[in-house]
């Protein structure tokens, strides 16, 4: 045979080194799907993800150039343009998907605010507000709020502390819990709430009673006659 037909055959099966920037790209792509889950109640969950698809589409970029600044030396075209697309649809699909819930989540005429809003500032404090003077003027507004059904007594109920986090250490010991992160939350006579551990959106009108902090009997600072929950 040919001595040049031996050495196309070698240059055929010529091993080329996995370029790390492919490996890279996949595992970046595939940990970019946690997007969908950490943005399912949040967008700004959504968002913290986000820089792994972006990872994930760079590593793709360099593997590519890679490729083309020295073909025959280096492998994982395909690995990386599979990373490439999921990271894409990630970023894309979870993103925007938790965008739209955002847009969409807050019923006509109510204000959305969060535990953080509850929280008196440096400012607030040293003035000795308990309730931060821009909450205080939405008492008996409608607003929407969402966080954590704190686990009740029954399944199934019709009011329930709504808090701001699902933190097992605080379940036991409601002084744990900061008033500014809970929220009493009573809804409509006939309609009851079903214990979960997931997000829950709550709409209605808000309550704030800044004098129960200072009264003993567990009263919460804020309260909210629910019109619905989801």
């Amino acid at each position: 045979m040919p001595s040049s037909a031996v050495a196309g055959a070698d240059d055929d099966f010529q091993y080329r080194t996995l370029a790390t920037s492919a490996i890279a790209a996949l595992a970046l792509g595939m940990l970019s799907l946690l997007i969908f889950v950490a943005g399912r109640d949040s967008l700004t969950g959504s968002l913290a993800f986000a820089p792994f698809p972006l990872l994930a589409l760079w590593m793709a970029r360099r593997t590519q150039t890679q490729l083309r600044e020295a073909p025959g030396q280096y492998t994982g075209g395909r690995l990386a343009a599979a990373g490439a697309a999921i990271a894409a649809f990630s970023l894309i699909g979870g993103v925007g998907s938790s965008a739209f819930t955002y847009a969409t989540e807050v019923p006509e005429g109510y204000e959305r605010i969060t535990f953080v809003d509850l929280r008196p500032d440096q400012t607030d404090e040293r003035a000795g507000l308990v309730v931060p003077k821009k909450t205080a003027a939405l008492d008996g507004e409608k607003i929407f709020l969402k966080g954590f059904m704190r686990p009740p007594q029954y399944d199934k109920v019709n009011k329930f502390l709504l808090v701001r986090d699902n933190q097992q250490c605080c379940y036991g010991d409601l002084s744990q819990v900061k008033y500014y992160d809970q929220v009493w939350v009573e809804l409509p006579a006939q309609q009851m709430a079903q214990y979960d551990s997931k997000v829950f959106r709550v709409h209605g009108t808000l309550h704030v009673h800044p004098d129960n902090l200072r009264r003993a009997g567990g009263q919460t600072v804020y309260s909210l006659v629910a019109d619905g929950v989801q």
